[in-house]
């Protein structure tokens, strides 16, 4: 378990995304947005990826499958993130066994 203990700026995801630089020690994303007014969070919901169900974390590399177009982190696949970095085509193993089929 991690804490903030200094100044930090939280950025919205998509801003987070589309900053050139990152700096791990004092820039961070929130995925919701609080509306006091109404005491909601938005979005409600947000979309899970991979086998284990998780939302995207842009500070983590992921593979995308070339013919589900689902996305996978490579320890769920059994790939290290070298493997994932020079591989020029891939199937994830649901549709790497459809085709085997």
């Amino acid at each position: 378990m991690e804490s903030i203990e200094s100044i930090c700026k939280v950025h919205t995801l998509k801003v987070y995304q589309a900053r050139e630089t990152v700096d791990p020690s004092y820039d961070f994303f929130a995925r919701f947005t609080y509306h006091t007014k109404d005491h909601r969070l938005t979005p409600d919901q947000i979309r899970v990826f991979c086998m284990c169900n998780m939302p995207v974390n842009p500070d983590h590399l992921m593979i995308c499958c070339d013919t589900c177009r689902e996305w996978f982190h490579p320890g769920c696949v059994s790939m290290s993130e070298d493997m994932v970095r020079r591989v020029t085509a891939w199937n994830c193993p649901e549709c790497a066994n459809s085709v085997r089929a």
